[in-house]
């Protein structure tokens, strides 16, 4: 059996193994992040759990002006532009990145108490912020450089190796320390920083410079442009936990963190059949084979929308097993999250298009007004309904973002002269609308489990009917080629 195994895995070509094996480790990190949520959630109150959201919340904001998402956007085409200088580009760019990071410290420091107050965090951690930022992003370039270099071995023990210390030293310091919050925070930071920190030492033995003006000029040209985009989309994604806990309270945001947490677990399928849909589209455009692309694309929306199903269905049980009691009003919150990321995946079926002939202005236009919206609706709704507004604020916030995608979309298509449409609309309206009102459905039925459970098994019983022609498009789909 491990010879057979060992013979068909030599057989997948390096580039499919590559990308097999950080799709592996995303999903092992992702993974590892929800199944340890029943400790943190139990062992933390909900105001120490809300010091996680809270701080989660602000790094990703914080990571857009600190690091101008420079281990995206510009850095793959850098590493083929300047494949015999990929250690010098890399060194340039954490050059940026320090300096920048330099530039906030130094306004934030001599006005700390101002910054605390806004950021409802206390110094130590808000410099451990700053110094994982730096870090974390050293490790995403070290990691995407080996990545070109199709080393995955080195990534592969790198990724386990701190995902399983860091979440030994979480636990081991939520044990130990009475502020559980901020003990998390450092036990997950500190790893982040030691393996960052020996890497970036690695980096300038290697380059021996952090100033290349070349390359800062490259990719601040590249990038820049594009962080209006970036800083759309985490606003979008962190904003309703950081009003929450200034409109609310740090308890209140921690609930909507758990139902936000559980819904967006099932990103982790996004991932995984985008990292095998997308080459597959992509080869189908070049070609201008547009076969099979309706049919697949309905086939996968109908599967989302049956796990989805499952999900919004069984949320008090999902709830009760993850959170446990305290955390059970979150329930409420999971039905319009949920919906949301299947939005998220009708935006990026679009947003699949928009990238595929570099239309940026598509993108930035839908991101920022979403983005405004959500902030807008945050606003005139929390104070009225507490946090539970900040599901359906999401909710509608990224249906206006699908609807606008979808809109740059067709425009682009009728000027790249594409005939016919790509995605039969038609039956993606038929199936969302129908999740939307089994999903809602499910919500009247929070207080009967039989029938909830009865729900359950005739959506098994149907997923096992269509089994067959699951299978067949998957096929489709794995076809390099979609022959």
């Amino acid at each position: 059996m491990k010879n057979k195994v060992m013979a068909r895995w030599n057989d997948i070509p390096l580039e499919a193994k590559v990308s097999f094996v950080y799709m592996f480790c995303g999903v092992i990190q992702r993974g590892l992040s929800f199944l340890t949520m029943p400790f943190f959630t139990r062992f933390l109150s909900t105001e120490q759990y809300g010091q996680v959201t809270i701080y989660t919340s602000w790094m990703s904001l914080l990571t857009i002006f600190l690091t101008l998402q420079l281990p995206y956007g510009s850095f793959s085409k850098a590493m083929v532009k300047f494949c015999h200088q990929r250690d010098e580009y890399v060194t340039a760019v954490e050059g940026i990145c320090l300096g920048l990071s330099s530039l906030f410290l130094l306004v934030y420091i001599p006005f700390r108490q101002f910054w605390n107050y806004f950021f409802e965090l206390p110094t130590y951690i808000i410099l451990i912020m700053v110094f994982e930022i730096i870090s974390n992003t050293i490790i995403i370039m070290w990691s995407s450089k080996k990545k070109f270099e199709n080393r995955y071995k080195e990534v592969v023990v790198l990724t386990l190796s701190m995902a399983v210390l860091s979440l030994i030293l979480q636990i081991l310091f939520v044990c130990m320390f009475n502020e559980k919050g901020y003990a998390r925070i450092i036990g997950s930071a500190l790893v982040t920083i030691v393996f960052g920190g020996s890497l970036f030492v690695k980096s300038i033995i290697k380059a021996k410079s952090l100033y290349n003006k070349f390359f800062w000029n490259y990719a601040l040209r590249f990038n820049l442009p594009l962080i209006l985009y970036y800083l759309s989309q985490m606003v979008f994604n962190t904003s309703d936990r950081i009003m929450i806990s200034h409109m609310v309270d740090k308890g209140a945001a921690a609930i909507y963190g758990v139902s936000y947490n559980i819904a967006f677990a099932c990103d982790i399928l996004l991932v995984s059949i985008n990292n095998t849909y997308i080459p597959w589209f992509y080869n189908k455009m070049e070609k201008k084979d547009y076969s099979d692309i309706k049919q697949v694309v309905n086939i996968i929306i109908g599967i989302l929308s049956c796990v989805f199903l499952g999900v919004i269905w069984f949320a008090p049980e999902i709830i009760m097993l993850v959170a446990g009691e305290k955390y059970m009003s979150a329930v409420w919150n999971i039905p319009p999250v949920t919906i949301s990321v299947l939005l998220l995946f009708l935006a990026q079926l679009t947003n699949n298009i928009l990238f595929y002939y570099e239309k940026k202005k598509g993108l930035i236009h839908a991101s920022v007004i979403s983005a405004l919206l959500n902030i807008i609706l945050n606003w005139m709704f929390i104070p009225r309904f507490g946090w539970i507004a900040a599901g359906y604020t999401t909710f509608f916030s990224y249906l206006m973002f699908a609807l606008i995608n979808y809109i740059a979309a067709r425009k682009v298509l009728k000027q790249e002269k594409v005939s016919g449409e790509l995605f039969d609309i038609k039956s993606i309206v038929v199936i969302v609308f129908a999740f939307l009102i089994l999903s809602f459905l499910g919500v009247v039925f929070y207080n009967q489990r039989d029938v909830r459970i009865c729900f359950g098994i005739v959506l098994l019983v149907f997923m096992f009917a269509i089994r067959k022609v699951i299978m067949r498009y998957w096929h489709i789909i794995k076809n390099k080629y979609g022959e």
